[in-house]
């Protein structure tokens, strides 16, 4: 349910988890009370009569409290697969249990990952000790898969329209740029597309294959 937000005083000055958390968006993570329990911090701000309640975590201040009221009809199937998720993908804090890889991605995560304005997160990406020397040649791969593309555009104008569109969009976005000067040490991404004109979500299905083996 999206709402407009109010200039409540005593909400101006917290830095909130979800700054947008007037908009209906899809559910981004699921916690359950045991994890909340682990996150959840000593500091409650409280408004006047009817303004949400703020409640300070480790991930940020979250709000509750009564907007409006409606009818919510919720089925739950499947519990025991949704208790299986929640294991599988528990959080753990075991740095003694930790491989010395894991170790040093743990460590690198908590000194570079950085929140930015509109609340989204950015992290670096950790590589391996000397990476440069071991990366290996990955150009002429890609550049082979990147012809058979470009054949298979030339074959259906769909495809060809879809894909330039989503590429565009992917630049426009800033999940990508270009590069107008040569890189010494680099990695070529080969990238295909698959077109399924019977969904009804996205029809164009871009796969970057970041397991395309290199020369070493």
């Amino acid at each position: 349910m999206t709402f407009n937000q109010k200039p409540w005083d005593h909400l101006q000055h917290i830095k909130l988890a979800d700054p947008q958390y007037n908009v209906s968006r899809p559910i981004d993570l699921l916690l359950d009370a045991s994890i909340y329990s682990n996150i959840i911090m000593s500091g409650l701000i409280k408004g006047p009569n009817m303004a949400p309640i703020a409640q300070q975590t480790r991930m940020g201040w979250i709000l509750s409290g009564s907007v409006k009221t409606f009818n919510c009809h919720v089925v739950v199937n499947n519990l025991s697969d949704i208790s299986q998720y929640w294991e599988l993908e528990e959080i753990t804090n075991q740095p003694d249990d930790l491989t010395q890889d894991e170790q040093y991605c743990e460590e690198f995560y908590q000194s570079t990952t950085r929140r930015l304005e509109d609340g989204r997160y950015e992290v670096a990406i950790p590589m391996k000790p000397n990476f440069e020397e071991k990366l290996g040649q990955s150009k002429s791969k890609a550049i082979a898969q990147f012809h058979n593309l470009e054949n298979k555009m030339k074959k259906n104008q769909n495809f060809s329209e879809s894909y330039i569109k989503f590429m565009r969009d992917f630049e426009e976005r800033n999940h990508m740029r270009l590069v107008s000067e040569q890189v010494q040490t680099s990695y070529y991404l080969p990238h295909h597309g698959v077109l399924k004109l019977e969904s009804t979500t996205t029809a164009l299905r871009t796969v970057f294959n970041a397991s395309s083996k290199t020369s070493s």
